[in-house]
Order: structure tokens, then C-alpha cells, then sequence
């Protein structure tokens, strides 16, 4: 029986062609670089066996950092960013694992769970500008299919309509 190369040998393989190369340089430093031009010098076959899979994990490490920039968001064109009031907003987030939604699209009840499990630790605050955003649209939810974009639009106009 021929002996499959996983994910795992590769990364064992990794660590231990980084640890050679910091062990080898007396201040225990080694460039991303260095190590891997090494690696696909020594582990030629293991790569060209997993490049497919290598290839995806690189592509979602990639959209998930494209999914968590922040910044103006256009709805539609023409149409102003709805959450240029809070800062640090993503564009999208993960609902399940390996499946991410438009963050304007997202309901109150998926934007709580997804606060939830980030804001555990009670001196993280990064994600405090979504909490307060996604609070500032509770009161102009109508339905539980409302979306934080329907809500903001909704805010919107409340804030344009004079005051009696």
C-alpha cells in the first residue's frame, strides 16, 4: 500500500526545516523566505502532491483577510457607505464555519451571535464599534428578517424627517 502525504507530514516537515535553519544561525532568527525556498527544495514531492489543497488554504486565508477589511462599503451604486459612522466595521463575517455573510446583510440576531463569540474576553474591545452600531439599529428592526442595511436606511431617514 503506497503511503499518503497529508497536510500533516508537510507541516511536520515545515517545523522542522525552521527549526534547523533557526538552530543553524547562532542569533535563532530565519526569514519566511529562506525557509520556504527550502522547503520546496526538500520537500518537492510532498508540495506537488498537496498543491491543490495548499492552494485552497492559501485562497480562504486570502478572502478572509479580504472579508475583514474595513472601510466604505457601497450597497448599490451611487449609494453612500450606511455604517460610515462606526469605524472598524468588516465588510463581512463567518455565520458558520466556512460561510461568510455581508456584514449590511446580516440580521440582529446572526450580528449577536457573531459578537457573542467574539467579545469574551472583557478587555477586548476592538469590536466594540460593531456592538454599538448593531444597538444604534435595534430600535428600527420591524421583523426578525430585517437587515442591519434595512435598519440603517431606516435610521437614516428617521434622522432626515424634522422633529415636531
Amino acid at each position: 500500500m503506497a503511503f499518503k502525504t497529508t497536510l500533516s507530514d508537510l507541516r511536520n516537515g515545515i517545523e522542522e526545516i525552521h527549526r534547523e535553519m533557526m538552530r543553524q544561525q547562532r542569533d535563532g532568527e530565519a526569514s519566511n523566505a529562506a525557509v520556504v525556498a527550502k522547503v520546496r527544495r526538500d520537500k518537492v514531492e510532498e508540495v506537488a502532491l498537496l498543491t491543490d489543497e495548499l492552494v485552497d488554504i492559501a485562497l480562504i486565508k486570502l478572502l478572509n483577510e479580504v472579508s475583514s477589511r474595513k472601510g466604505v462599503r457601497n450597497f448599490d451604486a451611487g449609494t453612500l457607505d450606511l455604517f460610515d459612522r462606526y469605524r472598524g466595521i468588516p465588510k463581512s463575517v463567518t455565520i458558520l464555519k466556512g460561510k461568510k455573510k455581508s456584514t449590511s446583510l446580516l440580521t440582529i440576531v446572526q450580528a449577536d451571535l457573531w459578537l457573542k463569540a467574539r467579545m469574551q474576553k472583557p478587555a477586548d474591545d476592538r469590536h466594540e464599534p460593531f456592538r454599538r452600531m448593531v444597538d444604534d439599529c435595534r430600535p428600527f428592526q420591524r421583523s426578525e428578517d430585517d437587515t442591519l442595511a434595512t435598519m440603517m436606511e431606516r435610521r437614516a431617514q428617521a434622522e432626515r424627517l424634522p422633529t415636531v
